[in-house]
Order: C-alpha cells, then sequence, then structure tokens
C-alpha cells in the first residue's frame, strides 16, 4: 500500500509536451524505464514518485508558481480532456472533488489520505495528508494544488477559486469556491461534443471495466490467503477493531478488541489464537498509559516491555485496512534480541556522546531525509530538531542562520559528497546579532549509505589564532624596539648627562633663560627616553623598578608637556585632590598620561576651540585604591572599535596612529597593578585608572658602615666613548678611570688593584659585561659584587636570560646624576663591609 499508480505520470508528460521539463531527465538512474512510467496498468513506489517530484521541482528551480501551473496541466490533456466533457453530464463541481476524494485519489496514490466535505452550499474543505512514515515531499502538494484550481476545467468550465489553509511537506489543506454549473442546453452541447471525441473515451472504460473483473476474481480468495500468510509469519500479528463500534466512530486504541491473532502472538502469551479472539489488546501489556496504547495506530517502530516476562517488542501499528467487511488495523510486533538491546544501547551512548559535544551532526538517509541531530545545544539545534524526517532541502534552508547565500551552495556540497562518497569541507563566516563575527566548518562526512553533515564552530580557535599572530608580531616588535632603544639611549645618556653638567656649571652664572632652555632640554629627552621604554616594555624583556609615586605631579607635568596640543582645541581642566601614592615606574606612569591627553585632543571635532571644549582631569582616592579620570568631550568612539581599543593596531586616528599608544599605556598600568576602562558615547569620552595606594614611603635604612671620607675609586666601562665621558662628568666626586674595551678592562682587573665600583656596559662588541661577568667569576670572583650594569635595552636571548638568572646591580640609560651617584654609594658601602 506505499504505491503510486503510473497514470499520475502523465502530470510530467502534459508538463514535457509544454516545455516544462525533459522526462528522461527526470527518471535518469532511477531503475523505472520511461515505458513502465507511461503504463497506464503499472504502478511505482512512493519513494520513486516523491524523488521524481523533487527533481521537477529542481529543475524548474523550485518557483512554486511554475510548479503550480505544470499541475494544472493533467486536467487539459489525453484522456482526461475527453472523459471530463461526457463526466459534467452527470456530476455537479461540487461532485466532482468528491469524486476525486473518494475514488480517484486513494486509487492513484495510496501513501495518501483524502478528505472532502462541504462547508456551506458554495465552499468545500479539501484535505490531502500523507500518511506517517513516507518521505516528505512538497513539491507534489504545490502540483496538487494547481490540479484543484484548474480541476473545473476537466469537466469544461472555469477555474475554481482556492483558498489554501495550510501547504506543507506532508500536507495541502484548501477551502474551495467551485464555479457554478452549467444549464441544461449547455450541457447537451457538451455531451454532443463529447461524443464526436476519440474512442479513448471508451478504450478508457473497457480498461476500467477488465481490472474491476480481475479485482473481483482476486477478492474471492483474498481473506483466506491473507490468514494464510499471517499464520506463516514468525512476527506477532493480531487485527484489531481500533475500539470502534456502531455508536462511536472515533479511534479508541484502550478499548480495542482483537479479530484475529496469528499463532506467533498467541502462542507468546501463552494461548491459543482462536482464545485471545474478543479480549482487549490491552489485557496482553497491564500497566500500559494511554500514550503507549495510541501509539499501536503509529507506523514509526517503537518499544514495548512485556512485564510477566521481561521481553522486549518492537511494536508497529498499520491503520485503516479492511478485515471480514470491518474497518480495522494491525497490531505487528518482533522479538527485540539481547544483542539488538545492547547495539541500542551502544547507539545511545554514543549519541549522548555526540550530544555532549560542541560540534552540530546532522545525520541524512540515502534519500536525503533527515535521521537525527546531535549537539550541545542552541537556538539553532531546537531549529534542526524540528526538522527530523524532512528532505535535505528543507532541512539546508535553515542555513539562513548562517547566510542566505549559502543555501544553494551547501545543496551542491551534500550532493557532491553523496555522489563522490568523499568528504566534502567549506569555511563559513558571517555576522552574529552582537556584531561579532562566527566563523563554521562544515563538513559532509559520508557513512556508509548515509551522510553525516557536521558543523564545527572554529570562532574561539580563530580567535586564540589572531591572538597568537599579534603576540608574535609584538614580540618581533618588542625585540626590535629593544635594540633600537639600546641604539637610542646611549647616546641619549650623554645627551641628559651633559645637560646636567651644564646645569650645576651654570648655577653661578645665574642665567634664567640658559637655565630654563636647560631644563626643556632635558625634560625632552627624558620624554624620548620614556617613548623608547614604552616600546621596549611591549616585549616585557626587562623588568622596571617600580617605588611610590605622586600621582598628583606626575598628572601636572603631563599637562604642561601636552599643553602645546591642547590649547589650540580645547582648555584643560585639573581637579586634583590630595590623593596617596601609588606603586609605580614614574616615568612609564607620565607616558600613559601624555598619551591620554594628546587622544583627547585629537578627538576633537574640526573646529574646536578652547572656548567651547574642555578635556578634566579629575583625581580622588577612596579607601585603599586611587582613581584618575580623563574626559574629553570631543566625538566619540564607534562601539566597533571600542571593544578592541585596547589591543594592538587598533587606532581611531585614521592615517596617523599606529594603534600602539593605549596598549602600552594598557601594559603599563596592568603592570602596576591598577585597571583601565573606557565609557563612550558621542560628545563623551572618559578613561578610568584605578591604583592600589602604595603604603608608606619606607625610611631609609641605617647605614651599616660609617659615610667614607675618602674618594671613591670608579671604573667605567662602555664601547661608547662620549658615554663614558659624559659618565665620568656625573661622578665627579669620584676617581674615574674609562675604559672603551671590555677586553682591556678585564685585563685591568685581573691584574691590577680593584677599584671601589666597577660599572659596565651590559651590550657591547668583543667582551661584552657578560663576557666580563663571567671571566672574573673565575679569575677574580672578589670584583663581582664591585659590579654595575648600564643597559639601553638587552634585547637578546642571552641578556635576557642573564638578566633573569643573576642578582646583579642595574641602572637603566638614560640615568641622571642622582641616580648614578646613589647607585654608586650604595655598591661601595656594602662592598667595602
Amino acid at each position: 500500500m506505499s504505491d503510486v499508480s503510473c497514470r499520475a505520470f502523465s502530470y510530467f508528460t502534459s508538463a514535457e509536451s509544454k516545455g516544462f521539463i525533459s522526462v528522461d531527465a527526470l527518471v535518469d538512474g532511477l531503475g523505472v524505464s520511461r515505458a513502465t512510467l507511461s503504463d497506464p496498468e503499472a504502478r511505482v513506489s512512493w519513494d520513486v514518485w516523491a524523488e521524481i517530484c523533487e527533481r521537477f521541482a529542481l529543475a524548474l528551480k523550485t518557483d512554486e508558481a511554475l510548479i503550480e501551473t505544470a499541475g494544472a496541466l493533467v486536467t487539459s490533456e489525453g484522456f482526461a480532456a475527453y472523459f471530463g466533457k461526457a463526466l459534467g453530464l452527470l456530476v455537479d463541481t461540487r461532485e466532482l472533488y468528491e469524486l476525486g476524494a473518494r475514488w480517484v485519489g486513494p486509487t492513484l496514490y495510496r501513501p495518501m489520505q483524502f478528505e472532502c466535505s462541504a462547508l456551506d452550499r458554495s465552499t468545500l474543505r479539501f484535505t490531502a495528508r500523507l500518511r506517517p512514515g513516507f518521505r516528505p515531499c512538497r513539491p507534489w502538494f504545490v502540483m496538487g494544488l494547481g490540479a484543484l484550481i484548474s480541476l473545473p476545467t476537466y469537466i469544461g468550465l472555469g477555474q475554481a477559486v482556492v483558498e489554501v489553509s495550510s501547504l506543507s511537506d506532508t500536507m495541502l489543506d484548501t477551502r474551495i469556491s467551485p464555479p457554478p454549473a452549467p444549464a441544461a442546453r449547455s450541457m447537451l452541447r457538451r455531451f454532443t461534443n463529447a461524443l464526436r471525441a476519440p474512442s479513448a473515451i471508451f478504450d478508457e472504460l473497457a480498461l476500467q471495466q477488465r481490472q474491476l473483473s480481475r479485482a473481483h476474481e482476486q477478492m474471492r480468495g483474498t481473506t483466506r490467503a491473507f490468514r494464510n500468510t499471517l499464520d506463516a509469519l514468525p512476527y506477532l500479528v493480531a487485527v484489531h477493531d481500533k475500539g470502534l463500534t456502531a455508536t462511536n466512530r472515533q479511534p479508541r486504541p484502550e478499548q480495542a478488541r482483537v479479530l484475529y491473532a496469528n499463532p506467533a502472538f498467541a502462542s507468546f502469551f501463552g494461548q491459543s489464537p482462536s482464545s485471545v479472539v474478543g479480549v482487549e489488546l490491552a489485557h496482553f501489556f497491564p500497566g500500559a498509559d494511554r500514550a503507549r496504547l495510541a501509539s499501536w495506530l503509529d507506523p514509526a517502530p517503537h518499544r514495548v516491555t512485556v512485564a510477566d516476562t521481561g521481553s522486549t517488542l518492537e511494536v508497529r501499528g498499520f491503520d485503516s485496512i479492511e478485515f471480514e467487511g470491518r474497518e480495522a488495523a494491525i497490531f505487528h510486533a518482533t522479538r527485540v534480541t539481547d544483542a539488538e538491546l545492547e547495539r541500542d544501547r551502544s547507539e545511545a551512548a554514543l549519541h549522548g556522546l555526540l550530544d555532549a559535544f560542541p560540534d552540530v551532526v546532522l545525520r541524512f538517509d540515502r534519500h536525503r531525509v533527515l535521521q537525527s541531530v546531535h549537539g550541545a545545544g542552541g537556538p539553532e539545534l531546537a531549529e534542526l530538531r524540528a526538522r527530523v524526517g524532512q528532505h535535505a532541502t528543507a532541512v539546508l534552508a535553515l542555513f539562513h542562520w548562517v547566510d542566505a547565500s549559502m543555501n544553494e551552495t551547501a545543496a551542491a556540497d551534500l550532493d557532491r559528497a553523496f555522489h563522490t562518497r568523499q568528504v566534502v569541507s567549506r569555511q563559513m563566516s558571517f555576522p552574529r546579532k552582537d556584531g561579532s563575527r562566527a566563523e563554521l566548518l562544515v563538513r559532509y562526512a559520508p557513512i556508509g549509505e548515509e551522510l553525516a553533515l557536521i558543523v564545527h564552530d572554529e570562532t574561539e580557535r580563530k580567535h586564540v589564532d589572531r591572538r597568537l599572530a599579534i603576540a608574535e608580531r609584538m614580540a618581533s616588535l618588542g625585540t626590535l624596539a629593544a635594540g633600537v632603544a639600546h641604539e637610542i639611549n646611549n647616546p641619549l645618556t650623554w645627551v641628559l648627562a651633559n645637560v646636567e653638567h651644564l646645569q650645576s656649571r651654570l648655577e653661578a652664572v645665574a642665567d634664567r633663560e640658559v637655565t630654563e632652555l636647560l631644563c626643556e632640554v632635558r625634560d625632552g629627552a627624558r620624554r624620548i627616553a620614556a617613548t623608547v621604554s614604552g616600546m621596549k616594555g611591549l616585549s616585557r624583556v626587562e623588568a622596571r623598578a617600580t617605588a611610590p609615586v605622586a600621582l598628583k605631579q606626575v598628572i601636572e607635568q603631563a599637562g604642561r608637556i601636552t599643553q602645546h596640543e591642547l590649547r589650540q582645541c580645547a582648555r584643560l581642566v585639573l581637579d586634583l585632590a590630595p590623593v596617596p601614592d601609588v606603586l609605580a615606574h614614574d616615568v612609564e606612569l607620565g607616558q600613559v598620561f601624555i598619551n591620554l591627553l594628546v587622544n583627547a585632543a585629537h578627538a576633537m571635532p574640526p573646529g574646536a576651540s578652547p572656548e567651547t571644549h574642555a578635556v578634566t582631569v579629575t583625581l580622588r582616592s577612596s579607601g585603599e585604591s586611587v582613581t584618575a579620570t580623563v574626559t574629553d568631550d570631543g566625538v566619540g568612539i564607534d562601539p566597533e572599535v571600542r571593544a578592541r581599543l585596547f589591543d594592538p593596531f587598533v587606532t581611531t586616528k585614521q592615517g596617523t596612529g599606529t594603534g600602539l599608544g593605549l596598549a602600552i599605556s594598557r601594559r603599563i598600568v596592568e603592570d602596576s597593578g591598577g585597571t583601565i576602562e573606557v565609557d563612550s558615547r558621542p560628545g563623551k569620552t572618559s578613561f578610568t585608572l584605578t591604583f592600589p595606594v602604595a603604603g608608606p614611603r619606607p625610611l631609609p635604612a641605617p647605614s651599616a658602615s660609617p659615610p667614607r671620607t675618602a674618594r671613591l675609586t670608579v671604573m667605567v666601562v662602555d664601547d661608547e666613548r662620549l658615554l663614558g665621558k659624559a659618565t665620568a662628568r656625573l661622578l665627579f666626586n669620584s676617581q674615574v678611570t674609562v675604559h672603551t674595551s671590555g677586553a682591556q678592562a678585564l685585563a685591568a682587573l685581573v691584574e691590577g688593584p680593584l677599584p671601589d665600583v666597577i660599572v659596565c656596559d651590559l651590550m657591547m662588541p668583543g667582551v661584552s659585561g657578560i663576557d666580563l661577568y663571567e671571566r672574573l667569576a673565575l679569575a677574580r670572583p672578589a670584583a663581582l659584587p664591585r659590579l654595575i650594569f648600564m643597559s639601553g635595552g638587552a634585547f637578546t636571548p642571552r641578556a635576557i636570560e642573564f638578566l633573569a638568572t643573576h642578582p646583579v646591580r642595574l641602572i637603566h640609560k638614560p640615568f641622571s646624576t642622582g641616580e648614578l651617584n646613589a647607585i654608586v654609594t650604595d655598591v661601595a658601602r656594602h662592598a667595602e663591609a
């Protein structure tokens, strides 16, 4: 009862005659010939019919209006046209639809159920449903809609008005208003025309008579053959009345009584076939709930456990059969073996494992029907699970949550995987509702005759890959920055040293203008040093010493330095309350506020002036933290950029910014134990920095030995001659010897008397500071406590490892007179002790 009469194939031959499609293309590879499909006495399986309909729809590019038009052609071609003219004398248009529902439809399409009922004198309700368990086929229902609209033309009238209540893969529900019946004179004229028709009408009637005769002959032996067949089956089979009675025509499965049972059914329950007739089917399954009893009419397989025996049965129901003149149904069951139960448990465990995976897995059978969906959840998964039992065409339409343009691509990939039996993979990228992008890897993997579609979300992995790529770029940039810093810091050291020396020499002159000029030169050089330090800090190759910092002074100095940027577009408002010190590196922290103030100036709209716009810095303390806020009334930051604002190479300054300022600033703030956050909207942007309080400044430790009265002897070792001379000038209270070569200094230290302090550059050609340390450790270890290393940037792996593994004293270039003399004095005191 799952086939279709080839008489219905006239749909496609009619469509071919009008140039819509090629019939040969529709049947290619289906294992059924065109001759068979053209034989009115032949039948084909529903799966073949549904596949032809799907191919027909694809040939028309799934244009449902065109498919509907093609479906209407069957009412105006061949036998239908001639027979319809004569039939119009016998029936009116309403009866025509009733005949279709009661006779024509069930005869041609056995897997279908048809209903036709009058809603009022001019309107009918016509419903066609696909029985459960059969392959869904929406194109067939669309073609049927076209036939319903044009059916009155079958008897020579106009088209009907059809209102669609529901159209899906498995059902068509309509309201039909047929055209009025013709007058008697018109009917007579149509009859006269019909008599002139070719003999096709009478040939068809003769064919129908032959088929009816054969059917009567077969019916005589049907009942006995049916019983004999069921008796020979090893399965449990019972025919029951569905609980129907003469007064109640609604099925009540819980009251269904057995009309017949084969020996396998009776013996399983320990009875004879005759003794179970008339017994309610529920009697054999005590304790079964109403839902399970109702499933006896469901053709889908389900499991039932028999309480008395502990056996498990796989049960199916077959509805709407006629048994000895009564409407009945079949209860069909097979025993489930232990091996099958174990297999099912294994499959259930596998499904449970797949359901726990983050990947979404869709399983299609060989007919491209979705069988199951697995995955870890989500709204897309719920949509997919609702499509179980539907064809791949309907399922892949859900790729709208990826990209509507991917629907055809997905269908093509699935077909290629089915035909080639090879894995097909494709990358997909689409925007999420929150503005981020999702990255998917979709794989179509053939498994036996089936196919698994696996959707893997690679968003997080791609994000990690991008972060790793940025990290590699930052590492390379850090290495480069450290090398550049070394080359800048050496000359910068002697510039600052000489400026300080000049300042000390000119104090007696008391020339205020010269003194201010030197201060500006010194501040500019220190700003260069801070910038280089920030760039170098990207690689984190060296740890900078921190100390309690007065944040108010840092902000005021940053305001002075950036005044030239701000005064053209905004006024600077400082609202700085007294706050405790914070633990940080003062120069680096100054660089943070300089960067924020310069960014605020650049955020001002064109034409901004100090009269209309302002940049405000507030400073407050609360408990154990200090908060500084930099606020501007500029254009604001785009939300998409704001989410990545602190990432390296992200900038709002098109064509001018490097995208490193805020990344460096965040690193400096976080190294100080603080946080930095941004809040922005059009007309206002605020950066809020929070730092932990440093605590009280430590008192200077008492000297371990009395102050030294004699001048210190200091050896300075640096391959840069000018830097050596500048360092010597800063140590004006000491007796200084300068060596421009590590080898020269090593010979003097091994063979001669040791100086009180050795100030040595870490990175030098030939014998470096590291080489000097290692050789002194072997030849003269007493010199090691007297060593102070100078570094303009330790950028080689060897230098980084040396500083991390040896407890040496280190001073960073450029340094001031006070810094250098303080560390020299401290080392001399500890070496002497």
